[in-house]
């Protein structure tokens, strides 16, 4: 959508200037109610204009994301053709490190060329879509758009300015309200990463039209339009503010087996679900079920099996969705392939 808007490139180095209504210029009017901010050098300016306070808006979203932006690649760079999109997880990254090596790439260069240190720092438009279009579980984007609305967190000059007119400060929010800022915060995030293509699009209604803010987190945990480990972060804040909004409702349940209030706990991208034992239902110990990487692995024990007695169970349920292959190992006896049905419902 934007490689085909024709954009006035003007450096940061231009004038800024504010225009009133009356200022013409090459046949623009600066109409009565608007204000125009502007950039110029020589030759070339960018106008902004609409009446004052959308102006101002979109100075300060701009300002904010600028403040907020990742670190900026300062080399050209490509993603080395050995990186598997589909495994890759963003980790810290607060620095714009320069590439250390050279090598082939995923857009498929004749030569070597210098290698990113992170995928995120690439300069390659070839090489950033042929990452995406491999199925990552966090896209990579050169267009990062910004949210609908201004972010919650005023900018420090804001913050100077509210004081001022507020010399006493107001009381902390609750944390049910506190909560539903953060939720909203990570909606404006997910606005921010989406791109304009219609599966992102989707992904955007359907957390719109999710009856509960449980729901709402719950797609955006399982989207690709936030990196995971910040959903998951920010997921558990939520659980911690207001556990009854957004823990989550569905215990896990194996057959003959009544498993109430369960224990909800989230370590990195996986989900650790404690159920307590309930020996009249045959549940002589606490259950505990495993979910990450889309693999489920309950652990419990059994009163008894044959003559056995007090035996550990395992249940290995494979969640992911197309044909695909599970690995088990059970006490070092080698691997054993357990693949998933194809399309057609039969294993392949």
């Amino acid at each position: 959508m934007l490689g085909n808007t024709e954009f006035e490139w003007v450096s940061a180095n231009a004038t800024p200037v504010l225009l009133y209504p009356g200022f013409t210029s090459d046949d623009a009017l600066v109409e009565p109610g608007e204000i125009v901010a502007a950039v110029y050098d020589s030759t070339d300016g960018i106008a902004l204009y609409g009446n004052h306070d959308k102006v101002l808006d979109l100075l300060l979203r701009l300002a904010d994301a600028v403040r907020n932006a990742p670190p900026v690649p300062t080399t050209e760079a490509c993603i080395a053709a050995t990186t598997d999109p589909t495994t890759w997880e963003p980790g810290a990254l607060t620095a714009p490190l320069a590439p250390t090596n050279r090598g082939w790439t995923l857009c498929g260069a004749e030569s070597l060329q210098p290698i990113a240190a992170d995928p995120r720092l690439a300069t390659c438009s070839g090489c950033v879509g042929t990452f995406n279009e491999r199925g990552p579980q966090t896209p990579l984007r050169l267009v990062h758009f910004l949210p609908d609305k201004p972010c919650h967190h005023p900018t420090p000059f804001r913050c100077r300015a509210r004081r001022a007119r507020h010399p006493n400060p107001r009381p902390l929010m609750n944390p049910t309200d506190a909560a539903a800022a953060l939720l909203d915060a990570l909606l404006a995030e997910a606005q921010q990463w989406a791109c304009d293509d219609t599966e992102d699009r989707e992904q955007l209604d359907a957390i719109d039209h999710a009856d509960t803010p449980h729901g709402k987190l719950a797609l955006l945990q399982n989207s690709s339009l936030v990196p995971s480990h910040l959903a998951s972060a920010i997921a558990d804040a939520l659980v911690a503010l207001d556990p009854a909004t957004y823990s989550p409702t569905l215990a896990p349940t194996t057959p003959g087996t009544s498993m109430a209030d369960p224990e909800l706990h989230r370590i990195r991208d996986a989900s650790i679900t404690v159920v307590d034992a309930s020996p009249e239902d045959n549940t002589p110990s606490d259950v505990y079920e495993i979910q990450v990487h889309g693999v489920s692995v309950l652990i419990r024990r059994r009163t008894q099996w044959g003559p056995a007695t007090d035996v550990p169970y395992v249940h290995v349920e494979d969640q992911n969705e197309g044909p695909g292959l599970l690995l088990v190992e059970v006490n070092n006896g080698g691997e054993h392939e357990h693949p998933r049905p194809s399309s057609g419902g039969a294993a392949a």
